[in-house]
């Protein structure tokens, strides 16, 4: 319920910057600016917003059959060792907030262009299970989680004037995370062990611990589009709106035996680093 507030109260705040927009252009329509804003020169500024991400997580088994993949189709609530990809939806979600600078000029009365930086804090992330059995009947949990902790992007800017108040600018350019991946295979019980050995790949998996663990972590290089609005609200004050869609990629997370588990089973998690980012801010031009 959190997840979908924090989203409902960005879409609100952009929404409602429309409509400021929206009714300044109706009033100065034919009319006088109400600023001096000459949208040139350098400015900084803070933001805030919410990212989400929507994906699936790949996982594979060890193939041929093996060790793995009788662990994932368990996990997956399906009897057998065949070989059989699976998917796990992850829906990332956080808010962000952080800070930008920037230049731009006006290069005729109607278009503005420029270059932005930008860095965010963020607090985005998600985890995702399937829950089974193994052989034994004993719980067999599978869990995958995902994180974005950071990013910065430096972006050129193409604006619109409609009128001398409010800018309309689409935006792109490279992006830079601290973006993060990890997953788990635990195995419920109390006393003794699972064991598969024979195949291309083989485990002991011991009652009531982790069986298979692996993480990813790193900085992540990608790109980002977007666009949005900008509204002048003094000569050096200006609010604005945006929508960004950055993209890092994915990784490939290995899920290994850790003790007291013992094997060569492994598992792949493959999971994609995208997200969508909906922020409003205040800019100062100096």
């Amino acid at each position: 319920m959190a997840r979908w507030a924090l989203r409902r109260s960005a879409r609100a705040a952009i929404a409602a910057l429309a409509v400021a927009a929206a009714q300044t252009v109706s009033t100065n329509a034919g009319a006088e600016s109400l600023t001096s804003h000459q949208w040139s020169g350098f400015y900084a500024g803070v933001n805030a917003g919410y990212a989400s991400h929507d994906a699936s997580a790949i996982l594979t088994g060890d193939n041929p059959v093996g060790g793995g993949t009788l662990i994932l189709n368990r996990a997956a609530g399906e009897i057998g060792n065949e070989y059989v990809p699976r998917s796990l939806s992850l829906s990332s979600e956080g808010r962000i907030g952080g800070v930008q600078l920037g230049f731009a000029n006006r290069l005729t009365p109607s278009f503005v262009l420029g270059l932005e930086a930008d860095f965010q804090f963020a607090d985005a992330d998600d985890q995702a299970s399937m829950i089974g059995v193994n052989t034994f009947g004993n719980p067999l949990t599978l869990t995958v989680g995902q994180h974005l902790e950071w990013f910065g992007t430096l972006r050129g800017r193409l604006g619109y004037l409609v009128n001398d108040n409010l800018l309309i600018f689409g935006s792109a350019g490279l992006a830079l995370g601290k973006t993060s991946s990890d997953a788990t295979v635990d195995l419920g019980g109390t006393v003794g062990n699972w064991s598969f050995i024979g195949g291309a790949s083989t485990f002991v998996c011991v009652f009531g611990t982790t069986c298979l663990a692996g993480s990813s972590s790193g900085t992540s290089a990608g790109w980002v589009i977007g666009g949005g609005f900008e509204l002048a609200l003094t000569n050096t004050i200006s609010l604005k709106a945006e929508y960004l869609r950055l993209d890092f990629g994915s990784d490939t997370v290995r899920m290994t035996t850790v003790a007291p588990s013992a094997g060569s089973a492994f598992i792949d998690v493959k999971v994609k680093h995208t997200y969508d980012i909906a922020r409003v801010g205040l800019n100062f031009r100096f």
